[in-house]
């Protein structure tokens, strides 16, 4: 029988998932009113976003703006099926 040392079973171990690490592209598009940068903060780290260009971000910044467009199309949803119409129309 051959048996292996501890030693010999011990793999190299991967180092952990870091978000910060792993960038996205994005594009934000220009506003017709606003071509501000946009500012964002996560977990302390602050980061300005160029509008019209290509830049990479990374993951918990992405995640933050793919979090913040869905409530806000839920919102416009639900203020749009809740809105108060004159009666008669």
């Amino acid at each position: 029988m051959n048996k292996k040392s501890p030693e010999e079973n011990i793999t190299a171990a991967e180092p952990p998932y870091d978000p910060w690490k792993d960038m996205v592209a994005i594009k934000i598009p220009n506003d017709r009113n606003n071509n501000a940068p946009i500012p964002v903060m996560v977990n302390g780290r602050g980061y300005t976003l160029k509008r019209g260009v290509r830049i990479e971000v990374p993951r918990p910044i992405y995640d933050l703006l793919v979090d913040q467009e869905m409530n806000q199309a839920a919102q416009d949803a639900f203020i749009d099926a809740n809105e108060i119409k004159p009666i008669g129309d």
